[in-house]
Protein backbone atom coordinates (compact mmCIF):
# COMPACT_ATOMS: atom_id res chain seq x y z
CA UNK A 1 0.00 0.00 0.00
CA UNK A 2 2.90 2.29 0.87
CA UNK A 3 4.86 1.80 -2.75
CA UNK A 4 1.23 2.22 -4.46
CA UNK A 5 0.48 5.80 -2.39
CA UNK A 6 4.18 6.90 -3.52
CA UNK A 7 4.13 6.04 -6.58
CA UNK A 8 0.64 7.67 -6.78
CA UNK A 9 2.24 10.82 -5.64
CA UNK A 10 5.30 10.78 -7.93
CA UNK A 11 3.17 10.70 -10.93
CA UNK A 12 1.11 13.84 -9.65
CA UNK A 13 4.47 15.62 -9.05
CA UNK A 14 5.20 14.52 -12.42
CA UNK A 15 2.43 16.46 -14.05
CA UNK A 16 2.63 19.22 -11.72
CA UNK A 17 6.42 19.51 -12.72
CA UNK A 18 5.56 19.95 -16.42
CA UNK A 19 4.29 23.45 -15.66
CA UNK A 20 7.56 24.47 -13.95
CA UNK A 21 11.16 24.92 -14.32
CA UNK A 22 13.59 23.42 -12.18
CA UNK A 23 16.27 26.19 -11.32
CA UNK A 24 18.33 25.44 -8.95
CA UNK A 25 19.67 22.57 -6.64
CA UNK A 26 21.36 22.56 -3.34
CA UNK A 27 22.58 19.74 -1.42
CA UNK A 28 23.88 20.03 1.98
CA UNK A 29 26.15 17.67 4.20
CA UNK A 30 26.10 18.53 8.09
CA UNK A 31 29.15 17.26 11.29
CA UNK A 32 28.66 13.63 12.01
CA UNK A 33 25.67 12.70 14.25
CA UNK A 34 24.30 16.66 13.59
CA UNK A 35 21.00 17.67 12.84
CA UNK A 36 22.18 21.56 12.79
CA UNK A 37 23.07 22.66 9.25
CA UNK A 38 26.66 24.44 9.76
CA UNK A 39 27.75 26.98 7.19
CA UNK A 40 31.06 27.10 8.25
CA UNK A 41 31.83 23.56 6.61
CA UNK A 42 33.66 23.06 3.83
CA UNK A 43 32.02 25.81 1.38
CA UNK A 44 28.47 25.62 2.83
CA UNK A 45 28.55 29.16 3.34
CA UNK A 46 29.45 30.54 -0.28
CA UNK A 47 27.86 27.27 -2.50
CA UNK A 48 24.38 28.49 -0.29
CA UNK A 49 24.68 31.78 -0.62
CA UNK A 50 24.83 31.66 -4.36
CA UNK A 51 21.78 29.16 -4.07
CA UNK A 52 20.14 31.76 -1.87
CA UNK A 53 20.88 35.04 -4.33
CA UNK A 54 19.28 33.24 -7.15
CA UNK A 55 16.19 32.33 -4.87
CA UNK A 56 16.28 36.25 -4.12
CA UNK A 57 16.24 37.16 -7.79
CA UNK A 58 13.38 35.09 -8.81
CA UNK A 59 11.42 35.71 -6.26
CA UNK A 60 11.89 39.41 -6.84
CA UNK A 61 11.04 38.68 -10.54
CA UNK A 62 7.65 37.14 -9.51
CA UNK A 63 9.29 33.90 -11.10
CA UNK A 64 9.70 31.45 -7.98
CA UNK A 65 7.11 29.08 -7.79
CA UNK A 66 8.52 26.96 -4.71
CA UNK A 67 11.60 25.67 -3.00
CA UNK A 68 11.36 21.21 -2.17
CA UNK A 69 13.44 20.26 0.51
CA UNK A 70 14.25 16.66 1.20
CA UNK A 71 16.37 15.09 4.15
CA UNK A 72 17.99 12.05 4.13
CA UNK A 73 19.79 9.50 6.23
CA UNK A 74 22.32 6.83 6.11
CA UNK A 75 20.86 3.72 6.11
CA UNK A 76 22.69 2.32 9.43
CA UNK A 77 20.94 1.91 12.80
CA UNK A 78 17.32 2.42 13.31
CA UNK A 79 14.78 4.18 10.70
CA UNK A 80 13.13 5.23 14.30
CA UNK A 81 16.33 7.34 14.66
CA UNK A 82 16.86 7.89 11.37
CA UNK A 83 13.60 9.50 10.07
CA UNK A 84 13.32 12.18 12.49
CA UNK A 85 16.63 12.94 11.99
CA UNK A 86 16.30 13.42 8.39
CA UNK A 87 13.22 15.91 9.64
CA UNK A 88 15.55 18.21 11.48
CA UNK A 89 18.04 18.38 8.77
CA UNK A 90 15.13 19.16 6.26
CA UNK A 91 13.88 21.83 8.75
CA UNK A 92 17.14 23.23 9.40
CA UNK A 93 17.61 24.19 6.16
CA UNK A 94 13.87 25.21 5.02
CA UNK A 95 14.21 27.35 8.08
CA UNK A 96 17.99 28.68 6.71
CA UNK A 97 16.04 29.55 2.99
CA UNK A 98 13.19 30.84 4.66
CA UNK A 99 15.49 33.32 6.62
CA UNK A 100 18.17 34.35 4.38
CA UNK A 101 16.31 34.01 0.94
CA UNK A 102 12.98 35.78 1.92
CA UNK A 103 10.96 33.07 1.11
CA UNK A 104 7.96 32.27 2.89
CA UNK A 105 6.87 29.09 4.02
CA UNK A 106 3.99 28.62 2.02
CA UNK A 107 6.42 28.49 -0.91
CA UNK A 108 8.80 25.40 0.71
CA UNK A 109 7.73 22.10 0.93
CA UNK A 110 9.25 19.67 3.21
CA UNK A 111 9.92 15.95 3.23
CA UNK A 112 11.32 13.89 5.40
CA UNK A 113 12.61 10.95 3.13
CA UNK A 114 14.13 8.55 5.72
CA UNK A 115 16.79 6.36 4.73
CA UNK A 116 19.09 7.13 1.34
CA UNK A 117 18.98 3.31 -0.33
CA UNK A 118 18.53 4.11 -4.06
CA UNK A 119 21.73 6.81 -3.58
CA UNK A 120 23.81 4.31 -1.79
CA UNK A 121 22.92 1.93 -4.72
CA UNK A 122 24.09 4.71 -7.27
CA UNK A 123 26.68 4.89 -5.49
CA UNK A 124 28.08 1.44 -5.81
CA UNK A 125 27.27 0.68 -9.32
CA UNK A 126 29.31 4.35 -10.56
CA UNK A 127 31.65 4.86 -7.69
CA UNK A 128 35.61 3.39 -8.53
CA UNK A 129 37.01 1.05 -6.11
CA UNK A 130 34.25 -0.69 -4.14
CA UNK A 131 35.62 -3.72 -2.78
CA UNK A 132 33.12 -6.82 -3.89
CA UNK A 133 30.59 -4.61 -5.48
CA UNK A 134 28.69 -7.35 -7.21
CA UNK A 135 27.86 -9.09 -3.46
CA UNK A 136 27.45 -5.53 -2.24
CA UNK A 137 24.65 -5.16 -5.06
CA UNK A 138 22.99 -8.70 -4.58
CA UNK A 139 22.11 -7.56 -0.92
CA UNK A 140 20.90 -4.15 -1.77
CA UNK A 141 18.38 -5.71 -4.57
CA UNK A 142 17.11 -8.43 -2.18
CA UNK A 143 13.80 -7.41 -1.96
CA UNK A 144 13.12 -10.96 0.31
CA UNK A 145 15.18 -9.03 3.12
CA UNK A 146 12.78 -6.71 3.55
CA UNK A 147 10.19 -7.44 6.01
CA UNK A 148 7.87 -6.82 8.22
CA UNK A 149 7.55 -8.07 12.16
CA UNK A 150 4.73 -9.54 13.75
CA UNK A 151 3.68 -5.99 15.21
CA UNK A 152 3.80 -4.73 11.73
CA UNK A 153 7.44 -3.17 12.03
CA UNK A 154 9.18 -2.79 8.67
CA UNK A 155 12.67 -4.74 9.38
CA UNK A 156 14.94 -4.29 7.05
CA UNK A 157 17.88 -7.07 6.71
CA UNK A 158 19.98 -5.49 4.03
CA UNK A 159 22.03 -3.60 7.22
CA UNK A 160 22.85 -6.71 8.88
CA UNK A 161 23.93 -8.12 5.67
CA UNK A 162 25.91 -5.88 4.12
CA UNK A 163 28.10 -6.30 7.60
CA UNK A 164 29.07 -9.23 6.74
CA UNK A 165 30.18 -8.87 3.04
CA UNK A 166 33.90 -9.46 2.91
CA UNK A 167 34.34 -10.13 6.55
CA UNK A 168 33.16 -6.91 7.28
CA UNK A 169 35.79 -5.04 5.17
CA UNK A 170 33.62 -3.71 2.48
CA UNK A 171 30.88 -1.86 4.88
CA UNK A 172 34.12 -0.66 6.73
CA UNK A 173 35.00 1.28 3.71
CA UNK A 174 31.38 1.90 2.64
CA UNK A 175 31.15 3.75 6.11
CA UNK A 176 34.13 5.80 5.21
CA UNK A 177 33.55 6.59 1.71
CA UNK A 178 30.21 6.56 1.16
CA UNK A 179 27.67 6.58 3.69
CA UNK A 180 29.03 10.63 4.93
CA UNK A 181 27.60 11.17 0.95
CA UNK A 182 24.09 9.76 2.28
CA UNK A 183 24.00 12.37 4.59
CA UNK A 184 22.50 15.20 3.49
CA UNK A 185 19.64 17.84 2.55
CA UNK A 186 18.89 18.22 -1.10
CA UNK A 187 16.82 22.07 -2.06
CA UNK A 188 15.25 22.32 -5.06
CA UNK A 189 13.80 25.66 -6.96
CA UNK A 190 10.90 25.19 -9.08
CA UNK A 191 10.67 28.31 -11.15
CA UNK A 192 7.56 30.01 -13.39
CA UNK A 193 9.14 31.55 -16.84
CA UNK A 194 7.15 32.49 -19.42
CA UNK A 195 7.67 31.06 -23.00
CA UNK A 196 10.27 29.10 -21.38
CA UNK A 197 11.13 25.57 -22.99
CA UNK A 198 11.16 23.91 -19.81
CA UNK A 199 15.08 22.85 -19.92
CA UNK A 200 16.56 22.56 -15.99
CA UNK A 201 19.22 25.18 -15.53
CA UNK A 202 20.79 22.95 -12.73
CA UNK A 203 23.12 25.40 -10.30
CA UNK A 204 24.56 23.11 -7.31
CA UNK A 205 25.90 23.51 -4.47
CA UNK A 206 27.40 20.97 -1.76
CA UNK A 207 27.87 21.16 1.35
CA UNK A 208 28.37 17.99 4.12
CA UNK A 209 26.00 15.81 5.98
CA UNK A 210 25.86 14.56 9.52
CA UNK A 211 26.30 10.66 10.38
CA UNK A 212 24.14 8.86 12.47
CA UNK A 213 25.21 6.38 15.06
CA UNK A 214 24.41 2.39 14.19
CA UNK A 215 21.85 1.13 16.44
CA UNK A 216 21.15 -2.48 17.30
CA UNK A 217 17.67 -1.92 15.60
CA UNK A 218 17.23 -2.98 12.07
CA UNK A 219 14.50 -1.29 10.47
CA UNK A 220 15.02 0.41 7.19
CA UNK A 221 13.14 1.78 4.24
CA UNK A 222 13.94 2.36 0.52
CA UNK A 223 12.95 5.90 -0.42
CA UNK A 224 12.78 7.15 -3.66
CA UNK A 225 15.69 9.52 -3.32
CA UNK A 226 15.06 13.40 -4.29
CA UNK A 227 17.85 13.04 -7.37
CA UNK A 228 14.68 11.22 -9.00
CA UNK A 229 12.67 14.08 -9.12
CA UNK A 230 15.76 17.31 -9.19
CA UNK A 231 17.61 15.54 -11.67
CA UNK A 232 21.42 14.97 -11.65
CA UNK A 233 24.39 18.14 -11.41
CA UNK A 234 24.66 19.12 -14.78
CA UNK A 235 27.52 20.69 -16.29
CA UNK A 236 26.73 24.31 -15.42
CA UNK A 237 26.27 23.21 -11.45
CA UNK A 238 29.37 21.64 -11.11
CA UNK A 239 31.40 25.13 -12.87
CA UNK A 240 30.21 26.37 -9.38
CA UNK A 241 32.35 24.13 -7.48
CA UNK A 242 36.13 24.46 -7.29
CA UNK A 243 39.34 22.10 -6.67
CA UNK A 244 40.49 21.88 -3.33
CA UNK A 245 43.92 23.98 -4.21
CA UNK A 246 44.80 27.55 -4.63
CA UNK A 247 47.16 29.81 -6.55
CA UNK A 248 48.92 32.13 -4.90
CA UNK A 249 51.16 35.58 -5.37
CA UNK A 250 52.12 37.95 -2.59
CA UNK A 251 52.08 41.39 -4.16
CA UNK A 252 54.28 43.08 -1.04
CA UNK A 253 57.26 40.77 -2.79
CA UNK A 254 56.49 43.08 -5.93
CA UNK A 255 57.80 46.18 -4.55
CA UNK A 256 60.84 44.48 -3.76
CA UNK A 257 61.30 42.91 -7.42
CA UNK A 258 60.58 39.02 -6.04
CA UNK A 259 58.43 37.32 -8.46
CA UNK A 260 56.99 34.74 -6.33
CA UNK A 261 54.21 32.02 -6.68
CA UNK A 262 52.07 30.00 -4.04
CA UNK A 263 50.19 26.80 -3.89
CA UNK A 264 47.81 25.39 -1.15
CA UNK A 265 45.89 22.27 -1.10
CA UNK A 266 43.33 22.12 1.65
CA UNK A 267 43.37 18.39 2.10
CA UNK A 268 40.64 18.27 4.96
CA UNK A 269 37.99 20.40 6.39
CA UNK A 270 40.32 22.94 8.28
CA UNK A 271 43.77 21.66 7.46
CA UNK A 272 45.66 22.85 4.42
CA UNK A 273 49.56 22.32 2.85
CA UNK A 274 51.03 25.31 1.20
CA UNK A 275 54.57 25.64 -0.80
CA UNK A 276 55.79 28.82 -1.51
CA UNK A 277 58.41 30.22 -3.36
CA UNK A 278 59.84 33.22 -4.79
CA UNK A 279 63.22 34.31 -6.63
CA UNK A 280 64.68 37.77 -7.24
CA UNK A 281 67.88 37.18 -10.19
CA UNK A 282 69.03 40.78 -10.90
CA UNK A 283 73.01 41.11 -11.47
CA UNK A 284 75.15 44.00 -13.29
CA UNK A 285 78.89 43.71 -13.60
CA UNK A 286 80.45 46.93 -14.00
CA UNK A 287 79.78 48.32 -11.48
CA UNK A 288 79.31 44.89 -9.87
CA UNK A 289 75.63 44.91 -8.30
CA UNK A 290 73.88 41.73 -7.73
CA UNK A 291 70.34 41.02 -5.84
CA UNK A 292 69.90 37.60 -5.81
CA UNK A 293 67.55 35.50 -3.73
CA UNK A 294 65.84 32.61 -3.34
CA UNK A 295 63.33 31.18 -0.91
CA UNK A 296 61.38 27.97 -0.77
CA UNK A 297 59.14 27.98 1.94
CA UNK A 298 56.58 24.90 3.07
CA UNK A 299 53.93 25.25 5.78
CA UNK A 300 51.18 23.67 7.73
CA UNK A 301 47.80 25.14 8.44
CA UNK A 302 44.99 24.70 10.82
CA UNK A 303 41.99 26.57 9.46
CA UNK A 304 40.32 28.39 13.35
CA UNK A 305 37.41 29.77 11.49
CA UNK A 306 36.69 28.21 8.61
CA UNK A 307 34.13 29.87 6.62
CA UNK A 308 34.06 27.88 3.70
CA UNK A 309 37.48 26.41 1.92
CA UNK A 310 40.36 28.89 1.91
CA UNK A 311 37.79 31.28 3.42
CA UNK A 312 38.27 32.43 6.95
CA UNK A 313 41.34 32.55 10.03
CA UNK A 314 44.05 30.24 9.77
CA UNK A 315 47.35 29.41 12.19
CA UNK A 316 50.52 27.43 10.68
CA UNK A 317 54.01 26.09 11.36
CA UNK A 318 56.46 26.89 8.38
CA UNK A 319 59.88 26.15 7.09
CA UNK A 320 62.03 26.53 4.63
CA UNK A 321 65.40 27.52 3.18
CA UNK A 322 67.09 30.58 1.67
CA UNK A 323 70.02 31.44 -0.72
CA UNK A 324 71.55 34.64 -1.46
CA UNK A 325 73.90 37.01 -2.91
CA UNK A 326 73.69 40.47 -2.41
CA UNK A 327 76.79 43.34 -3.32
CA UNK A 328 76.14 47.11 -3.51
CA UNK A 329 79.26 47.35 -5.70
CA UNK A 330 82.02 48.09 -2.51
CA UNK A 331 81.10 44.19 -0.32
CA UNK A 332 78.99 41.78 -0.85
CA UNK A 333 77.38 38.62 1.57
CA UNK A 334 76.71 35.68 -0.18
CA UNK A 335 75.47 32.72 1.21
CA UNK A 336 72.31 29.92 2.37
CA UNK A 337 70.65 29.06 5.50
CA UNK A 338 67.44 27.52 6.95
CA UNK A 339 64.31 28.97 8.69
CA UNK A 340 61.46 27.87 10.82
CA UNK A 341 58.69 29.98 12.80
CA UNK A 342 54.38 29.82 13.18
CA UNK A 343 52.03 32.20 10.95
CA UNK A 344 48.84 33.65 11.45
CA UNK A 345 46.48 34.76 8.40
CA UNK A 346 43.09 35.74 7.34
CA UNK A 347 41.63 34.69 3.66
CA UNK A 348 38.51 36.88 2.60
CA UNK A 349 36.04 36.62 -1.20
CA UNK A 350 36.45 39.68 -3.57
CA UNK A 351 34.87 38.12 -6.61
CA UNK A 352 33.09 34.24 -7.60
CA UNK A 353 37.17 32.66 -8.08
CA UNK A 354 39.31 35.09 -6.54
CA UNK A 355 40.46 36.13 -2.83
CA UNK A 356 42.72 37.78 -0.94
CA UNK A 357 45.05 36.88 2.00
CA UNK A 358 46.83 38.89 4.66
CA UNK A 359 49.14 37.39 7.07
CA UNK A 360 52.58 37.72 9.07
CA UNK A 361 54.92 34.85 9.99
CA UNK A 362 57.56 34.75 13.19
CA UNK A 363 60.51 32.82 13.89
CA UNK A 364 64.14 32.15 13.48
CA UNK A 365 66.28 32.16 11.09
CA UNK A 366 70.30 30.55 10.74
CA UNK A 367 72.59 32.00 7.75
CA UNK A 368 76.12 31.12 7.19
CA UNK A 369 77.22 34.59 5.38
CA UNK A 370 80.73 34.94 3.68
CA UNK A 371 81.77 38.15 2.75
CA UNK A 372 83.94 39.62 -0.14
CA UNK A 373 84.78 42.22 -2.44
CA UNK A 374 84.48 42.80 -5.78
CA UNK A 375 88.10 43.86 -7.28
CA UNK A 376 89.40 44.10 -10.80
CA UNK A 377 86.98 41.71 -12.35
CA UNK A 378 87.75 39.20 -9.33
CA UNK A 379 86.09 38.11 -5.99
CA UNK A 380 88.41 39.08 -2.49
CA UNK A 381 87.15 36.57 0.21
CA UNK A 382 86.89 38.16 3.38
CA UNK A 383 85.42 35.83 5.95
CA UNK A 384 82.35 34.01 7.13
CA UNK A 385 80.40 33.94 10.06
CA UNK A 386 77.10 32.91 11.15
CA UNK A 387 74.05 34.85 11.30
CA UNK A 388 71.51 33.95 14.60
CA UNK A 389 68.05 35.97 13.69
CA UNK A 390 64.87 35.41 15.67
CA UNK A 391 61.90 38.28 14.44
CA UNK A 392 59.57 38.56 11.62
CA UNK A 393 60.38 36.47 8.50
CA UNK A 394 56.96 36.99 6.37
CA UNK A 395 54.58 39.46 5.71
CA UNK A 396 51.72 38.76 3.17
CA UNK A 397 49.47 40.32 1.35
CA UNK A 398 48.27 37.87 -1.71
CA UNK A 399 46.44 37.73 -4.16
CA UNK A 400 44.33 34.32 -4.31
CA UNK A 401 42.91 32.42 -7.42
CA UNK A 402 40.81 29.66 -6.48
CA UNK A 403 40.80 26.75 -8.52
CA UNK A 404 37.41 25.62 -10.39
CA UNK A 405 36.24 22.49 -11.05
CA UNK A 406 34.04 19.46 -10.57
Amino acid sequence: MKRIIASTLAVIAFFVALGQKEADTVRVYFSINEGRYDASRGDNAELMDCFISRLRAALGAGQLDHVAVSGYASPEGSLSINEPLSLRRAREVSAYISRNGGVGSDKIQLRAEGEAWEELKHLVETESGVPDREKILDVLNDASLIKYAPDGTLVDLRKSMLRTVGGGESYRWMLENLYPRLRYVSAVSYYNVSGDDGQAADASVLVEEAQVPAEAVLDGEPRASAEAVAGDLTESSQKRSFLPLALKTNMLYYAALMPNLEVEWHFRDRWSVALEGQSAWYAKENPHKVYRLATVMPELRYWVINRSRFHGMYVGVFGGAAWYDLCNGKKGHEGEGGLGGVSVGYMWPISKYLSLEAGIGVGYMRLRDKVYVPMDGHYLYQLTKNINYFGPLRVKFSLVWRLPGK
